[in-house]
């Protein structure tokens, strides 16, 4: 039978770091919210259009030559690259931050590949004895327990349909066990490996060439149009030299250790370059304006920040109501309990589900709710959404002008992290 690789589709440059050492990265990110994701090796974090922190995750990542903490891969087949993270937990990110989904106990070991008939990829998680597959988006496609503990797996094609088959190592025995990628065994467990061993090729995040710290290295720092501006880095500085030299530096700044990874990059249209410099503790941002230079600087330690939820009552529409603006403020009235129902879960885990719930409440003429209704959410997170609608069925509105009456509730929940 013949083994046959599953690779996936790439994106091509768009994710790739402008610079990149084997523990400090910084990419140029595809994401307007989000334009600049830094990858310090304790997590990362993604700086928003202000050139500020905007979302930041640490977790305790896996390790080791068949797995990998971070990947940068486009999980949902949209075209844009999500975020994975490996461990302890192990969840998917949109290129922004906002949460997919979460394993919150964890993966001994992750797998990236085409597993199911799901647009996008799909994940494999690898758990002492049990291996489970998960499309994109989080739907639990199948689980299987082979009976004996799995000490790693790997993923290719064996049975020719383009989809990943696993075959999985039994712990402490040269003996491997095989699974279709519909979670059927295959055949009886052997005595040797029958796979490559080669993971599949799906991190579409590809190191690019360090320009910006070598020596000569130019580009265009202060808007003239003319890339003559290049990085001298030491051990504890950091200096951008124009035409005038090093005597005459158009920045300087003390850092913490020899920055690794620098990038430039119009964060937000209209607003000139801005330089990104990141060493293994903090992040530099540089800006070149009307004013001058203006120089800001950030924990490279994704730890170092806390949560800030939003729960925002996007619209409220009512109809049907004796008194319609008065059921609208009645809405809004609850508009603190809802947000509560938010920060209360996550508080509790960091990767709790974020986006947009639409709920549709039908009013009796004595003002009670007859019926709660979701019409629409991508939030991915039953508690927030099930807390938000309670919090709804229990609030006290107007009474219906004849029979029923309606409120659509469109509610944007979100976060921002800020350094603690």
């Amino acid at each position: 039978m013949k083994w046959k690789a599953v690779v996936a589709s790439v994106l091509g440059a768009a994710m790739i770091p402008a610079v990149s050492t084997a523990e400090v990265a910084v990419y140029d990110w595809p994401d307007l919210e989000t334009p600049v994701l830094v990858d310090a090796g304790s997590g990362v974090v993604l700086l928003g259009k202000d050139g500020a922190p905007m979302r930041a995750f640490s977790w305790r990542g896996n390790e080791g030559e068949r797995d990998q903490a971070l990947r940068l891969v486009d999980m949902l087949g949209d075209g844009t690259p999500e975020i994975v993270g490996a461990g302890r937990p192990t969840f998917v990110l949109r290129a922004n931050g906002e949460p997919v989904f979460e394993i919150e106990k964890g993966c001994d070991q992750v797998i990236v590949a085409d597993i199911s008939a799901s647009r996008g990829l799909d994940l494999a998680c690898v758990t002492g004895r049990e291996i489970r597959a998960y499309t994109g988006d989080g739907q639990f496609a199948w689980g299987v327990e082979p009976g004996v503990r799995l000490e790693w797996c790997q993923a290719e094609d064996v049975t020719g349909n383009s989809k990943a088959d696993f075959e999985c190592k039994v712990r402490g025995r040269e003996q491997y066990v095989r699974i279709s990628d519909s979670g059927e065994p295959i055949g009886e467990p052997v005595g040797e490996a029958g796979m490559s061993g080669e993971a599949p090729a799906v991190n579409q995040a590809q190191a690019s060439s360090d320009a910006l710290l070598k020596e000569g290295g130019r580009f265009d720092f202060d808007g003239d149009g003319k890339a003559e501006e290049r990085l001298v880095v030491e051990e504890g500085s950091l200096k951008v030299v124009g035409a005038a030299g090093e005597d005459a530096p158009l920045a300087e700044v003390s850092t913490r250790g020899k920055v690794e990874a620098a990038l430039i990059k119009e964060l937000d249209e209209g607003g000139g370059a801005t330089l990104v410099a990141v060493s293994k503790e903090r992040i530099y941002v540089i800006d070149h304006g009307e004013e001058g230079v203006r120089v800001r600087d950030y924990s490279a330690d994704a730890s170092r920040y806390r949560r800030v939820p939003f729960a925002d009552l996007a619209s409220v529409y009512a109809n049907g109501f004796e008194d319609s603006a008065a059921a609208q403020q009645a809405v809004r009235d609850i508009g603190d309990r809802i947000s509560q129902c938010y920060a209360s879960r996550l508080r509790s885990n960091a990767y709790a589900g974020s986006g947009r719930q639409i709920v549709q409440l039908t009013v009796g003429e004595d003002g009670k709710v007859k019926d709660v209704m979701q019409m629409h959410s991508d939030v991915g997170d039953g508690q927030v959404e099930r807390c938000a609608r309670q919090a709804l069925e229990r609030g006290t509105y107007p009474g219906a002008q004849s029979g029923t009456a309606t409120l659509n509730v469109n509610i944007l929940f979100t976060f921002r992290d800020e350094a603690r």
